[in-house]
C-alpha cells in the first residue's frame, strides 16, 4: 500500500503561501509537477505513487486548490506562476530540477524553461505545449472583452452545491474524466461553507487575459527551447480542437512527442498512469543531474 502524500504549505518571498503535496524522499531527484488549469495537485494522485524512485511536489497554483489567491485587484497571468515557481524553488532550496506540466501546467514549464533555463533539468509536458494566442489585429476586441468581464465581476458570485455529490456531478459534466479520477480534484477543491459546498478556486481565474501572446511569439519561445523535453500528446485530448496545433506538430525537432491513448486528463486515470509512469522514469533518469539539489 503506498503511503499518502505529505502536505505542504510554502511562503514566498511575495508573502504568497503556496501549498502542495509531495510523495517520495527528499533525497530522490526533485520534480516538481505543475497542474492545469482550475484543477489542483491531486491531478497527480494517480501518477505520483508509481514514480517512487523520484521526489514529486506537486503545487497548487496561485488562486487554485488551497493556495492563496491573489490580492484583490490583481490579475491572473500565466507568466506570474513562473515567478510563484522560481520563488517556491529558492524557498526549498532547489537549484533546478525536473518539470512536469500538464495542460495550462505545461505551458508555464515551457515558459519556465526558456526563460530560466538554468533552473530546469528536462520537462515533461502533458497535453501541452503552446499558450493560447491572438493575431495582432485581435488585440484591440481581447482586450476589450477582457476589461469588460473585469469591470461586470464584482456581479459574478461562485455557485454553491447542496453536497458533495452534486459538486462532483457538476464537475464531471465538463469532462470525460471517471467518477474516480474526478473525485481526487474535487476533494481538494472544494469546501464545506454554512451555505453549502463551493469550490475553492478564485472566480478571477475564470476571466479571460487582456494580452495573448502573438503566434510568431509564442512560436519564438518553443523554438528557443532547448532543455530535453518530452511531450505526452493525448489520442484524444485537446489539440484535436486547434487544428493550427495539429500542423505545428509536424514542425517541432526538438521535442520528443509521444502519443498516449486516452483524453486530456489521461495521466489521472488509472490505466494512464500505469502507461506514463516508465516513460517518465526511464526519461528522467537520462537526464538526472547529480549537482542538482533540494534542502527541504
Amino acid at each position: 500500500m503506498q503511503s499518502p502524500p505529505e502536505s505542504l504549505s510554502i511562503k514566498l518571498p511575495s508573502g504568497l503561501t503556496l501549498a502542495g503535496l509531495r510523495w517520495g524522499a527528499s533525497h530522490r531527484p526533485l520534480v516538481l509537477a505543475l497542474h492545469g488549469w482550475l484543477d489542483n495537485a491531486a491531478t497527480f494522485n494517480e501518477l505520483a505513487p508509481l514514480l517512487s524512485d523520484f521526489q514529486i511536489l506537486a503545487i497548487d497554483f496561485a488562486g487554485h486548490g488551497l493556495s492563496d489567491h491573489r490580492p484583490y485587484g490583481v490579475s491572473y497571468h500565466i507568466w506570474d506562476n513562473i515567478t510563484d515557481v522560481v520563488g517556491l524553488m529558492n524557498e526549498i532550496g532547489c537549484s533546478a530540477c525536473h518539470v512536469l506540466g500538464h495542460s495550462m501546467g505545461a505551458i508555464v514549464a515551457m515558459l519556465l524553461a526558456v526563460t530560466f533555463p538554468e533552473r530546469v533539468q528536462s520537462i515533461a509536458l502533458i497535453d501541452g505545449l503552446w499558450p493560447l494566442t491572438n493575431k495582432p489585429e485581435e488585440g484591440p476586441t481581447q482586450l476589450r472583452k477582457a476589461l469588460m468581464r473585469q469591470i461586470q465581476h464584482h456581479q459574478r458570485r461562485m455557485p454553491f452545491y447542496t453536497s458533495f455529490d452534486e459538486a462532483l456531478a457538476a464537475r464531471q459534466r465538463n469532462t470525460p474524466l471517471s467518477l474516480t479520477a474526478v473525485h481526487h480534484i474535487v476533494e481538494r477543491g472544494l469546501q464545506k461553507l454554512p451555505a453549502g459546498w463551493q469550490w475553492r478556486n478564485d472566480l478571477r481565474l475564470t476571466l479571460p487575459s487582456p494580452v495573448r501572446l502573438t503566434e510568431e511569439q509564442a512560436d519564438a519561445f518553443v523554438q528557443q527551447l532547448d532543455k530535453p523535453s518530452h511531450l505526452f500528446l493525448a489520442s484524444h485530448g485537446l489539440w484535436q480542437q486547434f487544428p493550427y496545433l495539429q500542423e505545428k506538430m509536424s514542425t517541432l525537432n526538438t521535442i520528443t512527442v509521444t502519443e498516449v491513448l486516452g483524453h486530456h486528463h489521461f495521466h489521472l486515470e488509472v490505466e494512464g498512469a500505469v502507461i506514463l509512469a516508465p516513460l517518465l522514469r526511464a526519461f528522467w533518469h537520462h537526464y538526472s543531474e547529480p549537482n542538482a539539489y533540494c534542502t527541504q
